[in-house]
């Protein structure tokens, strides 16, 4: 693409969208609840807020009535060149009256401040894109980069504070002091993406008119309707054309950053994520190495690899491979002892052990048959994990029985209710808001917001299709019934029922011979394997000490990688 193209475009991008946030200085009466709160600009009414859905949905909300003390806040598109700031006024009305107004700024980034910042980094000949979800992997990337400085780490933050919308320098400024990093003058740099495209700050039931540019990305890139159908599937008051009009933006910015900055290869956290597939289709597309990374399956630990993840990691397709890898005496019994540290700490992948509700336990446990066996199914994030868009990869690699979590849930509850057997669902948290929308079987029992080791611990067997829950089951000492796959499969720890027809007898099986001494000792093997070989230490401290593959490691094999060698 030639330099006048590349310029054009940007340019274009700046008068043709520029989502912008907003955030309020000062609030309204702490002590009143108001009818509504209608936004202003000028004298042109803008929108008013909707109450009962999730803030992520929300176009407007209110800070008392969700206890955010910055007030309502908003997000609008405004067609600006660049950077700015503007007032908008947000007023309180009460019994038809208007009683409170608010004076609100608007602050955003624009496509073009992002290719401003770029510019810079136009002739580096080793730019690597590096897309983390958000802000909290910073640490570790500097750490990476701090050891790796013949490349040059473009980092697009996609999640950015809560609480408020600030400048880069603002938000820089507190990501670097979070972490306790010294100095941005490194080869670690760090942007915001622009706000379009900042994780669940979408405008709720807002129409666009495509242009022709986004309809012919549509019509050369047909895979892009079934993401747009994703999205808009886990967030129902995002219209059809907003989403359209979202994964057609993207995929035009990403393709002209590519384009624009000359990438040596793409490092991405978490594959599945909607915006990240159009990341790896373009990245494949252009024939870049793609390194996606994620918690490891064990806590404590991190995965980098390039075939994919979940059911596309190499553990998965070629698990007899790696089950055939060799270890020590001496490996084995140091991977039993993590093992036993994983159990008594309850270390889990996103932290320290956490109570969510404890006391709820004992009421859950009244819709508890007696003397029956408990099942316990974990559910997981389908618009994260491989399961939707539901294709030919994903019946292949990941699930083949079952299009949803709540698909396989009803599956289980008429085999539990056929047997008298107690079933317990936990959904993913981030699923949660698909309660709403299900109709399970009376015989299912709902157990959200309890901890996930304290619903192992009380019940006999734990099923999934492929949530890594398994894995903590696993060090729980609980038999585990798999559904679909990840990294467990074929490695003889679990029961496998991977035919609709045999989830029953699989189940009877787990619940008659429970997890068996064969089991047990191939999870001592796993989980040695997978330290020796494919998974590396997380960077934190632990009181045990640091397993998996160390940093050495791990620059090595980035580096390998980035250089083209993808075996």
């Amino acid at each position: 693409m030639c330099q006048e193209e590349n310029e054009s475009r940007g340019i274009c991008y700046a008068f043709c969208f520029l989502p912008l946030a907003l955030y309020v200085y000062g609030w309204f009466d702490k002590g009143v609840e108001y009818d509504k709160v209608e936004i202003y600009d000028g004298k042109n009414k803008i929108g008013e807020a909707e109450e009962g859905i999730e803030r992520h949905n929300v176009l407007l909300h209110y800070g008392n009535k969700f206890n955010f003390e910055k007030g309502w806040r908003c997000y609008v598109d405004r067609y600006k060149e660049a950077d700015s700031a503007a007032s908008i006024y947000a007023v309180a009305v009460k019994n038809g009256k208007r009683e409170a107004c608010i004076s609100v700024q608007v602050k955003g980034v624009s496509v073009q401040n992002v290719f401003s910042c770029l510019a810079k980094h136009a002739d580096a000949e080793n730019n690597v894109l590096v897309i983390p979800g958000a802000s909290n992997k910073i640490p570790m990337l500097n750490e990476i980069a701090r050891r790796m400085k013949n490349y040059n780490f473009i980092v697009l933050l996609e999640a950015v504070p809560e609480d408020r919308v600030v400048s880069r320098q603002e938000l820089m400024q507190m990501v670097y002091g979070q972490y306790g990093i010294q100095t941005q003058e490194s080869n670690l740099h760090v942007y915001i993406m622009p706000l379009l495209f900042v994780r669940n700050k979408f405008m709720a039931k807002k129409t666009v008119t495509l242009e022709e540019t986004d309809q012919g990305i549509l019509r050369k890139n047909e895979w892009l309707n079934e993401l747009s159908d994703v999205i808009r599937e886990k967030f129902p008051n995002m219209e059809k054309s907003y989403s359209q009009y979202y994964v057609c933006k993207f995929y035009d910015f990403i393709d002209l950053a590519m384009s624009y900055l000359k990438i040596r290869g793409i490092m991405l956290w978490n594959q599945f994520f909607v915006l990240h597939d159009i990341i790896k289709h373009i990245g494949e597309t252009r024939k870049l190495p793609i390194i996606y990374s994620e918690s490891g399956v064990l806590p404590g630990t991190l995965a980098f690899e390039t075939l994919g993840q979940m059911g596309e990691s190499m553990p998965a397709v070629q698990y007899e491979e790696f089950k055939g890898l060799g270890v020590s005496a001496e490996e084995l019994a140091q991977a039993q002892q993590i093992l036993e540290y994983m159990y008594e700490s309850k270390l889990n992948r996103w932290g320290k052990y956490n109570v969510y509700k404890k006391d709820q336990l004992k009421t859950a446990c009244s819709e508890i048959m007696p003397g029956r066996p408990i099942i316990f199914y974990a559910g997981q994030n389908d618009y994260e994990s491989g399961i939707k868009p539901y294709t030919a990869t994903t019946k292949e690699c990941h699930s083949p029985i079952f299009k949803s979590s709540y698909e396989a849930a009803v599956a289980l509850g008429e085999i539990c209710k056929k047997n008298e057997w107690n079933l317990i669902y936990k959904r993913h948290p981030m699923m949660r808001r698909e309660k709403a929308r299900e109709i399970l079987p009376s015989n299912i029992i709902n157990f959200d917001e309890l901890e996930i080791h304290d619903i192992i611990d009380f019940t006999d067997v734990t099923i999934t299709i492929l949530s890594q829950t398994a894995y903590v089951a696993l060090i729980r000492n609980k038999p585990v019934v798999m559904l679909g796959y990840n990294q467990l499969r074929g490695k003889g720890c679990v029961y496998e029922a991977f035919d609709i027809e045999k989830i029953e007898d699989q189940i009877s099986c787990a619940l008659k011979f429970g997890r068996t001494q064969a089991q047990k000792q191939e999870f001592i093997l796993h989980a040695a394997q997978l330290l020796k070989y494919y998974l590396f230490n997380d960077m934190n401290e632990k009181t045990h000490g640091c397993y998996g593959r160390n940093q050495d490691e791990l620059v090595s094999y980035i580096d390998q990688k980035l250089k083209g060698d993808m075996r």
